[in-house]
């Protein structure tokens, strides 16, 4: 009998434990982002400011007498080589998530998170955004300011963050009474982070008309009245004939890779050729994607 009442008591305090251990509470750091409305966040993360230190340099791009280096994710700036012996700062044009830039009669085109940004250069002292066109490059899956940093916590409270609607803007961490159980069972709360100088301008490329020349690792190029965009695994095709309004042409698809992003890059750092188009073509499965673009009349005249 009392080894009964004994295993009854050992059951008893083991379900209270466990029950204890269900409702335990402790302190944890909870950080819960800061929004603005997207559109509104891409009209106040671009402007033409007075000449600024590079603060991480990325590519460099020539066009006529003019350089334009890139200022990682922040924009890129623009510096007068007309006395090679003296090159003169005119300008940063600050551009969020840009990293790179195309140039052609005086229109200069960029990306900014996704979109394709046109400025008018014709004054090279009085430069505006002419043009934007939203997601044409690719459909950003949620933007940040450049210069946010992922704070530390215990939990990340999106609450009714739109990734399509908000922009993270910044993060508020406090200090929160939460159940143990629930730390120890959630989910997510990780992170991970997802040059050389051409000197001259390239006439070929533009078919007679002034267009600039990109480094070796260029992902926007120039080739007649087509401005073609590499992004993570497409080949981006804008009709630029009508340079201050490029109209979206169909994307092509390419192999995801580190041998098609080494043809990708190759090819688009260089003068488009034989062998550039030919990597391209049989790197695709599907060489119907071709048939309406400008690559195809380069790729048949060459068949």
């Amino acid at each position: 009998m009392r080894k009964k009442a004994f295993l009854l008591v050992l059951v008893a305090v083991g379900f209270l434990v466990s029950c204890d251990n269900e409702d335990a509470y402790e302190d944890y750091q909870v950080a819960r982002p800061l929004t603005m409305d997207v559109a509104q966040f891409k009209a106040q993360a671009v402007s033409v400011t007075e000449p600024e230190p590079i603060i991480s340099s990325g590519k460099i791009y020539t066009y006529r007498s003019y350089i334009f280096v890139n200022d990682v994710n922040r924009g890129f700036h623009v510096i007068d080589n007309s006395n090679p012996t003296a090159p003169e700062r005119i300008a940063f044009i600050k551009l969020e998530g840009n990293y790179d830039i195309s140039v052609k009669d005086d229109k200069l085109y960029a990306d900014s998170y996704g979109d394709l940004v046109i400025f008018d250069i014709a004054n090279i002292n009085d430069i505006k955004v002419s043009n934007r066109i939203v997601n044409a490059i690719y459909e950003n899956g949620g933007i940040w300011a450049t210069d946010l940093e992922y704070p530390t916590a215990d939990f990340y409270d999106y609450g009714n963050y739109d990734y399509q609607k908000d922009a993270i803007v910044g993060w508020t961490v406090t200090t929160e009474r939460r159940l143990v159980s629930e730390y120890e069972s959630r989910y997510g709360g990780g992170y991970y982070e997802d040059s050389s100088l051409a000197n001259t301008t390239s006439s070929d490329s533009g078919l007679g008309r002034s267009v600039g020349q990109g480094g070796s690792l260029a992902r926007f190029k120039i080739v007649g009245d087509y401005l073609y965009v590499v992004d993570y695994s497409n080949i981006n095709i804008f009709d630029i004939t009508d340079v201050a309004n490029p109209e979206t042409l169909e994307d092509v698809q390419v192999a995801w890779d580190m041998k098609q992003f080494l043809i990708k890059a190759m090819c688009f750092s260089l003068e488009v050729d034989r062998a550039c188009i030919s990597m391209i073509l049989q790197s695709h499965k599907n060489l119907l994607l071709f048939q309406n673009l400008d690559m195809a009349r380069h790729a048949t005249r060459w068949s």
